[in-house]
């Protein structure tokens, strides 16, 4: 409850950083956790939602089709090697990472928009296996729930005192 309360993004968002950040961890494994951890968790899911909205950019080129469908399919075997290991949760999370680092290199030679449909089907298929990418992409990058202390700062002031503020 106190992650929940302390933290600055609204719960969905907290609740999906959390949870990458404890599959990060084998289930056996003591958790080692901070702030920072908390934070690397939201930065790694980041680097996803940033990847989905890629993904549903329309494009016609399509350089890579071919290759994008046996990096999709080596990822499945991989993954559930993974969690058919001990659910191995944290090995499973490190082949998206590597998935998700394959794909935006696709992603900038070409894929058509088609293939670029199936492939976030695929990574958001595996993701909700574990219970991840199950918010909307414009809800995740949205932003903290509280205003943060600069937020507050300058709804306090007026136009001429930002404008001094900013000056300075």
């Amino acid at each position: 409850r106190e992650i929940f309360e302390k933290s600055e993004w609204p719960e969905k968002i907290t609740g999906e950083m959390l949870r990458y950040f404890l599959l990060t961890t084998h289930y056996r494994a003591p958790v080692d956790f901070s702030d920072h951890a908390l934070e690397e968790a939201k930065l790694a899911l980041d680097g996803f939602y940033d990847l989905f909205k890629r993904l549903e950019e329309p494009s016609v080129q399509k350089d890579s089709d071919a290759q994008v469908v046996g990096i999709i399919d080596r990822t499945r075997e991989l993954f559930c090697q993974a969690m058919d290991n001990d659910l191995n949760t944290a090995q499973a999370l490190a082949v998206l990472q590597k998935l998700r680092g394959d794909v935006n290199k696709l992603v900038e030679q070409g894929l058509s928009t088609r293939k670029r449909r199936e492939t976030l089907t695929a990574i958001v298929g595996l993701g909700q296996v574990v219970r991840l990418f199950g918010i909307d992409r414009w809800q995740f990058k949205r932003g903290p729930s509280r205003p943060t202390g600069l937020t507050v700062v300058i709804t306090q002031l007026t136009d001429e005192q930002i404008a001094d503020k900013v000056a300075e």
